[in-house]
């Protein structure tokens, strides 16, 4: 029998159908709703890194100290690459991931969470790989016209589509900015080379979230046009989005504007989305990719 004193706000329907959906970032209000982070790793740091571990989405400015430090020294390890700059580099591409908590209610239409970087903490794997994401506040953004713009959870409005995606696109760059310039100094690699990966992982959240939900093409066209545009301080650092018709569809695909030195490792793996090989190549990939996975 369900629980009348329990309260369902806007946002928890949101994430409840942002996690039904299959997508690439698990969003939860409570650390215990997400079964594989099971342990309790408050802490110090211990090696090997725990099977599944939270970071503080406000610990990211310290890439000397805790879980943070210990993922920055697995990267490097496991991929036999020792450079700060693969490390930091390769975070990036995952902490990007994050997005996904906004993103994909966006793309759904549905309330946006609207959290800071305090009421966030981001849970990966040993393996390195980003997990998921809990956030500590039941704030969200809605259409002014909406019902739910007079919830009291509800934190600012938007007048119409476009104006939701340039506040969702100021906001993944403000909790970004601090992290990105603390890994800078961290590891020495340019600021263009940095905001390209958090960048990369941004629009391959929006393409396979659009895929995913069967979102027509126009709209993913036009939700990139615009997330560009509010984007142009960081113009030199953005990937270059494009489509390969195959398969009676059109797919779409970015190349990254730095590479993130993957290719440096003991496999000589080079992305799909790679800046270093050439056109042919990538585009040959991109097919390969279709054939698999359709």
């Amino acid at each position: 029998m369900p629980d009348k004193n329990v309260v369902h706000s806007p946002l928890m329907e949101t994430l409840n159908a942002v996690n039904a959906a299959g997508l690439y970032t698990t969003v939860v209000r409570e650390r215990a709703e997400f079964a594989a982070a099971g342990e309790n790793t408050e802490g110090a740091s211990t090696r090997p890194l725990p099977t599944f571990f939270w970071i503080r989405h406000a610990e990211l400015c310290h890439p000397e100290t805790g879980f943070y430090g210990e993922l920055l020294r697995t990267l490097m390890t496991r991929s036999g690459i020792v450079n700060r700059r693969f490390a930091a580099a390769s975070f990036l591409l995952r902490y990007g991931w994050s997005s996904g908590a906004m993103l994909a209610p966006l793309l759904m239409d549905r309330p946006i969470p609207w959290y800071t970087t305090e009421e966030a903490e981001l849970c990966f794997a040993n393996n390195t790989l980003f997990q998921a994401i809990c956030l500590g506040s039941d704030r969200f953004i809605i259409d002014r016209d909406h019902e739910f713009s007079l919830d009291p959870h509800c934190a600012l409005t938007y007048s119409d589509r476009n104006a939701a995606i340039r506040l969702v696109a100021d906001r993944l760059a403000q909790q970004s900015n601090p992290i990105v310039a603390a890994l800078h100094q961290w590891s020495g690699f340019s600021g263009k080379a940095l905001w390209a990966m958090v960048s990369s992982s941004w629009v391959g959240q929006l393409i396979n979230i659009s895929k995913t939900l069967g979102l027509p093409e126009e709209q993913l066209r036009r939700y990139l046009t615009v997330f560009y545009d509010q984007w142009r301080p960081l113009a030199h650092a953005l990937p270059r989005w494009y489509f390969i018709r195959d398969q009676g569809k059109n797919h779409c695909f970015h190349v990254r504007a730095s590479c993130c030195l993957y290719f440096k490792g003991k496999e000589r793996h080079f992305c799909a989305s790679c800046p270093v090989i050439d056109e042919a190549e990538r585009i040959e990939r991109n097919r390969q990719w279709i054939a698999k996975y359709g």
